[in-house]
């Protein structure tokens, strides 16, 4: 339609009930209402599969008619290239004669003929290109200043539904979003003069909206989008035979706060995504050209190695077939605009470093540890002051608050009868100027004590480690630069975890630690029962007899097949050589090696004595090197929960005979 001069529009009456049913289908529609039982003969409103089918219709009645009418459901558009009114009663008349012979009747009051411009879809399109309806505007130009949630609610909504008619839109719709935070249907807002100021620019920009341009099929789709630190924005556009910019839409939106943490690159490649979902219908089935000022886009597809959302966003980027173009940031001035909107960007004087430390990142708590340490992702300046925290903080300290009560008390009596805790020695402590001071032994610098306060101690190792004046120092150089003035207990592994949790430091600074190993297994034996592994499964119920509370599992490395050997924990080496020649060597010999961890029972003086002399090898695993080890986990795991603390003798009898079948699934063979 966008060689159009002039345009008809009409629009089928009672479209779905201008259709009948199969004969077959028509039981399927029965109701029955008090006064009998009812079938439709033709298609009731409600189907799911009613849209479809009548659009289908359309399309195959008027297929050959597509040069000069386009139908969409029940509306019928008829357009020709020329300002001659012949042609243009000539393309009606064929497209009237097709709806006379398949019975289509049209509603004459919503027919427009022969004009240069027509209402399509909610838009009004010409000759010249696409633009708002003048109803919407109307409506929009007169529509109160809102009073409750609900009313700008409804005005919102009518803006989105143009929102490709106006620039800027997120930028504008942003702040009176927020409002509706918080806020139940009918609830009363507060519109300020910020507020106020964007109802008033929004409506002005919709009042005044720009023309659209006609997408051209035929020519290459661009799209110019950008990201600044908190929303995405841009435009889709196609170049004219003046290579001037033709706009076809625009769009927008603010950031979430996920999104806000994002890296510069995952936000641009963000707002590339925003215009592919956007404009999908126009995007997806040839090339088109996304137009960026951050560079590394332009590799983004031949990417190897990336994390998990970045494949995501790869993988969804798949579906289309973008071509990433460098342009300067200089070029870029409305994509850059549209994202860009100080009404949006938070005032960094207003953070606090409690804020801050919501926005930090917890390594610990990742890896499932107890505890939690912070380090700041922000590079902001810390609060000021911290002579006068301290000071303030004392009087809760649990430590520190009794050796202040101490200091301030003038009566030696009375200062006797106050409960200094067992680890304070008073004389490394001094009072001045209502702050307190340590001296330790090695040392005879006085340091600030500093309370035990999160928030207060995270503000020092922000100064001396993430400030740019520091820049990020190890943990040895950091713990000196805290050591130097500052004392609380744990000073150093404080320290010490604040900065290995420091993301700056993970990001940016090379591991120090030799690559791992290779591993190092060991060969399969090739007879039974002439190699083998020993350990011990210890803190199970004791027996009531025998006081058993532990079991030697000893296990053929070729087959797996375990012995289970009821001890005590108690037992001494010799013991254990004892519980060895009883249970094994008078079944099966003397073996060849034996694979074992770093027990005393096999490190004692009497184990090596009895294993070396009674076997040609014997072979421990040192602790910190597990690799060789080749000890049943299994076994011992099955064992202990089939043990019972009345028996455990009895049952490690049965433990046996019910791990010697078994399957082992790396082998697919049972135990031998």
């Amino acid at each position: 339609m966008r060689h159009g001069k002039l345009f008809s529009a009409m629009d089928l009456l009672w479209f779905f009930f201008q259709v009948r049913l199969r004969e077959q289908d028509i039981p399927y529609t029965a109701f029955s209402p008090p006064d009998g039982l009812f079938e439709y003969l033709v298609t009731p409103m409600g189907l799911s599969c009613s849209p479809a089918a009548f659009n289908q219709l359309m399309q195959r009645v008027f297929a050959d008619q597509r040069a000069f009418c386009k139908a969409y459901f029940d509306d019928l558009f008829v357009f020709t290239p020329s300002d001659s009114m012949e042609e243009h009663l000539a393309a009606l008349e064929k497209v009237l004669e097709r709806c006379k012979e398949e019975q289509l009747y049209i509603k004459l009051s919503k027919c427009t003929f022969c004009a240069s411009e027509i209402p399509c879809l909610g838009d009004f399109i010409g000759a010249d290109g696409i633009r708002m309806d003048p109803d919407k505007i109307s409506i929009i130009k007169n529509y109160p200043l809102p009073k409750t949630k609900r009313e700008l609610q409804s005005f919102l909504g009518t803006c989105v539904y143009v929102l490709k008619y106006c620039p800027g839109f997120a930028e504008l719709t942003a702040p009176l979003t927020e409002l509706l935070k918080g806020k139940t249907r009918n609830e009363k807002i507060a519109m300020e003069a910020q507020h106020q100021e964007c109802f008033a620019k929004l409506k002005d920009r919709l009042a005044n909206p720009p023309v659209l341009a006609h997408p051209d099929f035929s020519r290459q789709f661009c799209v110019k989008m950008d990201a600044s630190d908190y929303a995405v924005g841009g435009y889709l556009y196609q170049l004219d035979d003046q290579d001037q910019e033709r706009i076809i839409a625009y769009g927008g939106r603010k950031l979430s706060p996920a999104e806000l943490k994002y890296p510069t690159r995952e936000k641009e490649l963000l707002a590339a995504l925003y215009a592919m979902r956007t404009w999908k219908v126009y995007l997806i089935d040839k090339p088109f050209l996304i137009n960026t000022d951050h560079r590394t886009l332009e590799s983004i597809l031949q990417q190897k190695t990336c994390s998990q959302r970045l494949a995501r966003w790869l993988n969804e980027l798949g579906m289309y077939q973008p071509i990433f173009k460098w342009i300067e940031g200089d070029s870029n001035t409305v994509a850059d605009f549209l994202s860009r909107n100080p009404a949006w960007k938070q005032d960094s004087a207003s953070i606090s470093l409690a804020e801050l430390l919501k926005q930090a990142i917890s390594v610990n708590e990742a890896a499932g540890a107890t505890t939690h340490l912070y380090a700041m992702r922000r590079q902001k300046a810390p609060a000021p002051s911290i002579r006068e925290r301290c000071a303030k903080l004392y009087t809760t300290d649990e430590l520190l608050a009794p050796v202040m009560h101490y200091y301030r008390e003038p009566d030696d009596v009375k200062r006797r009868e106050i409960s200094i805790p067992a680890s304070v020695r008073l004389d490394r402590f001094e009072l001045r100027d209502s702050l307190l001071y340590y001296r330790s032994h090695a040392s005879q610098e006085w340091r600030l004590c500093v309370p035990d306060d999160v928030d207060l101690r995270n503000t020092i190792l922000f100064e001396e480690h993430d400030t740019a004046v520091r820049g990020h120092p190890g943990v040895h150089k950091t713990l000196r630069f805290v050591q130097a003035k500052y004392y609380w207990p744990g000073l150093a592994k404080t320290v010490r975890q604040y900065c290995t949790s420091c993301e700056m430091c993970m990001r940016t600074k090379s591991s120090r630690q030799k690559s791992s190993g290779l591993l190092h297994p060991l060969d399969i034996p090739e007879e039974r029962w002439k190699h083998i592994t020993m350990d011990f499964v210890v803190r199970l119920p004791v027996t009531k007899l025998h006081k058993f509370d532990s079991i030697l599992v000893i296990v053929d490395r070729l087959t797996k097949r375990a012995h289970f050997i009821a001890t005590k924990t108690t037992a001494t080496a010799q013991d254990t050589a004892k519980l060895f020649r009883d249970h094994y060597q008078r079944l099966h010999g003397l073996p060849v090696s034996i694979v074992c961890d770093r027990d005393s029972k096999f490190t004692s003086s009497y184990g090596p004595i009895f294993f070396n002399s009674k076997t040609r090898s014997c072979r421990p695993v040192v602790r910190s090197n597990p690799q060789p080890t080749d000890r049943p986990r299994l076994p011992t795991s099955s064992s202990a929960s089939t043990s019972a603390p009345t028996s455990i003798r009895t049952k490690t009898i049965g433990t046996t005979f019910l791990l010697s079948p078994s399957l082992r699934t790396t082998r697919g063979t049972t135990r031998a």
